[in-house]
């Protein structure tokens, strides 16, 4: 195992935490809290989205990002359990509180790959995703969503992806049966 791994099992890192999914199971109960707190972060955004922050503080990193325990995964089992607590509907894509990280360079909008952004409400009723990351003298960095380049949502990501992302605190989804866990392919956020 490398340091990441040795430094999550440990425990002494309060940045982050360990999680050994044992089994499929494990991985969609995990998923399901999550989205309970993505959906309480969300009735903050909604509340007060000049006051609230734009994402939770806890961030989920796996392993992988197909499979079993994989953050695809992940993120469709958090949109369904959005669905199912009225968060989302099946046509709303721009949701209030959806996390966004740009998978496409684009240069009218100024957003490059990995560029995280978050869906916010206007005074006019549309929707807007604020990138935080790209706030300049006090003003938000907001874009239309039709203008948006491609993108997905990222209630997980993988560890790869996440390198470049701060956080106050992660929590690693790995599967115990995984080769790539096993090699310890975590880390820590910077």
């Amino acid at each position: 195992m490398d340091d990441a791994s040795e430094l999550l099992k440990d425990g002494r890192n309060g940045e982050t935490e360990l999680l050994r999914v044992e089994d499929e199971a494990a991985f969609d109960e995990f998923a399901r809290e999550c989205a309970t707190e993505w959906n309480k972060h969300m009735a903050a955004l909604e509340a007060d989205p000049e006051r609230a922050s734009p994402f939770p503080a806890r961030r989920v990193l796996c392993s992988h990002r197909r499979g079993p325990f994989g953050a695809d995964r992940f993120n469709r089992l958090v949109e369904r359990r959005l669905a199912e607590l009225g968060r989302r509907t099946e046509h709303d894509d721009f949701y209030v509180g959806r996390p966004i990280i740009v998978s496409r360079n684009d240069r009218q909008t100024n957003l490059s790959n990995g560029d995280t952004g978050v869906v916010l409400p206007t005074d006019s009723g549309r929707t807007r995703v604020w990138f935080p990351d790209l706030d300049r003298d006090g003003q938000r960095y907001l874009v239309s969503p039709s203008r948006l380049p491609q993108h997905e949502s990222f209630f997980a990501l993988t560890v790869h992806r996440a390198r470049a992302r701060s956080t106050k605190r992660s929590s690693s989804c790995l599967a115990t049966r995984s080769r790539a866990s096993t090699r310890g392919s975590c880390s820590t956020p910077p």
